[in-house]
């Protein structure tokens, strides 16, 4: 699988005031997950006593991500998302495909973590 975009909603009601909203979209560098799975339920920052496995959190670790597009969102920019009923105003933003670096998911129950920052 390749992923070629994402698409995010926005508070429109920032960008409808004429401001724009930055943002940065990563992918992690390694396929798999961000952090290791046995994280507590109730607090994902502490590793639950009953994990196995290795300990790993790449969260905030920079260089273990690629920046695989960035921009900026002005209300131009924004769809109404026809799969959210309850959406009056458009509030969707896609990444344009132009701007965005393809990025492979492992095949076969494979995994890739991503994220956007803003």
């Amino acid at each position: 699988i390749v992923i070629t975009s994402f698409g995010f909603h926005v508070d429109c009601s920032y960008v409808n005031y004429g401001r724009e909203i930055e943002y940065e979209a990563y992918a992690l560098k390694e396929a798999g997950y961000y952090a290791s799975p046995g994280r507590d339920t109730k607090n994902p920052s502490i590793i639950s006593a009953n994990a196995s496995g290795p300990i790993f959190d790449y969260r905030g670790a920079i260089a273990e991500w690629d920046l695989i597009a960035e921009g900026q969102i002005l209300a131009s920019n924004l769809t109404r998302d026809v799969t959210m009923l309850a959406v009056t105003e458009g509030d969707f933003f896609q990444i344009p495909l132009g701007t965005f670096n393809k990025t492979d998911v492992p095949s076969y129950g494979g995994l890739q973590s991503f994220y956007i920052a803003t």
